[in-house]
């Protein structure tokens, strides 16, 4: 098995493709080490999973990993971290979206740790 196949593996779900959106990730604990031994041999990838690990830290819920990315996308589309473009396009997006972020302070956090971030510019 390559090491690709293993990580993919770690990850339940992937490695047959049965994963649908919005299904809860689930980590194979076994797997791990394979994973870390893989990481730690290319460093760029390293550089990746580092900055990926801070940029997500403390937005681990499925919530907050949704509003991260929602909010990522559009400031990307639009090319800008403004936030009041930032949140007429999380308004029109869909009534779900317009729903479950409807607290500003949700963007203002959100916004904060994008601008934190350094592949976000």
């Amino acid at each position: 098995m390559t090491h690709e196949a293993k990580a993919m593996a770690v990850i339940m779900g992937y490695s047959d493709m049965s994963k649908k959106p919005f299904d809860p990730l689930k980590l194979v604990a076994d797997g791990y080490e394979d994973v870390i031994a893989y990481v730690q041999q290319k460093p760029e990838l390293k550089i990746i999973a580092t900055k990926m690990t801070e940029f997500l830290n403390g937005f681990y819920s499925d919530f907050a990993l949704e509003l991260l990315s929602s909010i990522y996308f559009i400031s990307q589309k639009e090319k800008t971290l403004n936030r009041e473009t930032i949140a007429s396009q999380l308004e029109t997006w869909s009534d779900r979206k317009r729903s479950i972020f409807s607290n500003p302070k949700y963007l203002d956090i959100s916004l904060k740790q994008l601008s934190k971030a350094q592949f976000a510019q």
